[in-house]
Formats: C-alpha cells, sequence, structure tokens
C-alpha cells in the first residue's frame, strides 16, 4: 500500500509524484502531449489573450505615460488570472477522482525538456551536413535570435550553444522549480509572465511603453530560476568529456544576467565573444558538446524532484 505521504490531499497525489509524470510525458511525447493534440494548448491560450488585452488596451492615440499604465495593468490582471486559474485547477484535481491526471498534461504542456533537445539535435546534424538553411532555421524553435545571426556557420552554432543553455533555464529549471515550490499557481503565473514578455516586450518601438512593465517584471520573475539554471549547467559539465566545469562555473558567476548561457559557452571553452582562445570558432561539435551538457542538466532536474519526493514518502513512512 502507498504511504499516505503520496497523496497531497484528497483525490490528487504528491505534487512532486504529478511533477516526475509531467516531466516522463513531456520527455517521450512532447509538451503537446495527448490531450492537447486536441484541445488548445495553454501557451496558445495565454498567447491569445495577450493579443486581446494589447489590442484593445495599447492604442496609439494614447500618451506614454497612460499606455506605461495601462500595459502595467495588463500584467497585474494577466498574472493574476493566471495564478487563480491555476488555484481552480488544483482544486477541482483534489475534489475530483482522476482529475489530477488533467493537472498533469497542463504542467507537461509547459515543458520543453523534448523541444530543446530536438532543436540543438537538428542544429548540429544539421551543420555536420553542411545543410547551412536547414540549421538557421532550426534556431527559430529555440528563440535563439534567428533573425540577428548571419547564415555562416559559426554564429549559428554559437546561437545554438547559447539557445541550449536559455531552453534549460526558461523550458526546464524554471517551469520545475515553480510548480515544485508553489503548485500550478505558480507555474501558470510564471508562464503568464514570460508569454507577456515575449508577446509584448518584443513587439517594437511602438508598443515600448505599453510592455514595459512586461519586461521589467519577468526579469524579476526570472531572475532566480535563470541564475540557478547557470549553476545547473556548470554543475552537469562536470559529467560531459571535454567541457570545462570550472570555467563555467567563473563564466556563470561573472555574468551579470544571461547565466545559463555564459555557463554553456564557458563549458565548452568559448569565450563571450563565442570564440576559442586560438581564435576558432565553434561548429557542429560544439553543439553536440551543449547537447550533451543540457542532457545531464534535464536528468539532474530529474534527480532532484526523485530525490524530494523519496525524502517526503520516507517522512511519512516514520
Amino acid at each position: 500500500m502507498l504511504p499516505l505521504a503520496f497523496f497531497g490531499s484528497g483525490h490528487s497525489p504528491n505534487p512532486l509524484f504529478l511533477l516526475l509524470l509531467a516531466m516522463a510525458v513531456e520527455a517521450v511525447f512532447g509538451d503537446r502531449a495527448i490531450l492537447f493534440s486536441v484541445l488548445p494548448h495553454p501557451k496558445a491560450v495565454i498567447g491569445r489573450l495577450i493579443r486581446v488585452g494589447a489590442a484593445k488596451l495599447d492604442r496609439p492615440r494614447r500618451s506614454l505615460a497612460d499606455r506605461r499604465v495601462r500595459g502595467g495593468m495588463m500584467v497585474a490582471v494577466m498574472v493574476a488570472g493566471a495564478a487563480l486559474a491555476g488555484v481552480a485547477v488544483t482544486f477541482a484535481s483534489h475534489a475530483v477522482p482522476h482529475l489530477w491526471l488533467f493537472e498533469a498534461m497542463v504542467v507537461a504542456a509547459f515543458l520543453g525538456q523534448r523541444r530543446v533537445y530536438r532543436a540543438v539535435g537538428e542544429i548540429g546534424r544539421a551543420l555536420g551536413k553542411g545543410q547551412i538553411d536547414v540549421a538557421r532555421r532550426g534556431l527559430a524553435t529555440l528563440d535563439a535570435g534567428a533573425e540577428n545571426v548571419r547564415l555562416e556557420p559559426a554564429p549559428v552554432a554559437g546561437a545554438a550553444v547559447r539557445g541550449a543553455g536559455a531552453g534549460f533555464a526558461t523550458g526546464v529549471l524554471a517551469p520545475v522549480v515553480w510548480y515544485a515550490l508553489t503548485g500550478l499557481p505558480g507555474l501558470l503565473a510564471y508562464q503568464a509572465a514570460a508569454g507577456l514578455d515575449a508577446g509584448l516586450g518584443r513587439s517594437g518601438p511602438k508598443s515600448r511603453a505599453f510592455g514595459r512593465a512586461a519586461v521589467v517584471f519577468f526579469g524579476w520573475f526570472s531572475a532566480p530560476t535563470t541564475c540557478l539554471a547557470g549553476f545547473v549547467v556548470a554543475a552537469a559539465a562536470a559529467f560531459v568529456p571535454a567541457a570545462r566545469p570550472a570555467r563555467a562555473l567563473r563564466m556563470a558567476a561573472a555574468a551579470r544576467r544571461s547565466w545559463p548561457e555564459a555557463a554553456m559557452v564557458g563549458a565548452l571553452g568559448l569565450a563571450a565573444d563565442d570564440r576559442f582562445a586560438t581564435g576558432a570558432r565553434p561548429g557542429a561539435p560544439q553543439v553536440r558538446q551543449a547537447l550533451s551538457i543540457y542532457a545531464v542538466a534535464c536528468l539532474m532536474a530529474v534527480g532532484v524532484v526523485a530525490g524530494m519526493l523519496w525524502l517526503t514518502l520516507a517522512s511519512g513512512r516514520s
């Protein structure tokens, strides 16, 4: 018989078990696993709400000050609304038998382990075959600034390496940490903030005033997990042949922001300008090495969650 600690409360299992289940489902099937191949994806729902809100509130005829205030109001309403939606789903999953499976699928929808792994792997293979156009298009999946990267292999490889670090922070560690610490309300609030930053903060000069609050808020919201991700990447480098964990740690510690990107670059022996000390540039081998570091970092995240669950179950038996 399972110990009582396995059950969070009511009909729902321990949240850490749900998190492990979500990580396993997403790793195998992707973030559109099963349920959201039919229903609207939660990220798409958030994006639609942001577009509707921005269309109503961000009018060019309004003053910059008014647009800043309205942008701040939209951030507050969206983040609070997402958290309340998380509370509602959590309450329902505790009250209704088997509805916890829906909660697990929602968590899986916000993870990006498989997406980032496949994207970085495809870029590495394309670079190895000399298919630069294919590799460059793969950067769009990573949100790695493909529009700013020239078509040459080295800049594409450098962007893929940094994208692997950034993808671990936003697609793996942040969702895992926020759900483990605050449950679905915290995870949905984080995802709403991330969507606002992507939808409003990068919408161009005309909407800069309206999106200012989204950029500032997400920068504050994401800083703890982004910083932590840099040090996890550095630790993961210790288990990858030829990687340089000490250098990764130094570069992560010295970074003002973009900690995981700095750690990934440092782990491969690259400088901040994506060059080796000899002046050589990265290529397919460095992308494959970054992929190995990313995979180890994901396994470390799984191991920590599994360890926390084991401790919870062990304390419940004592």
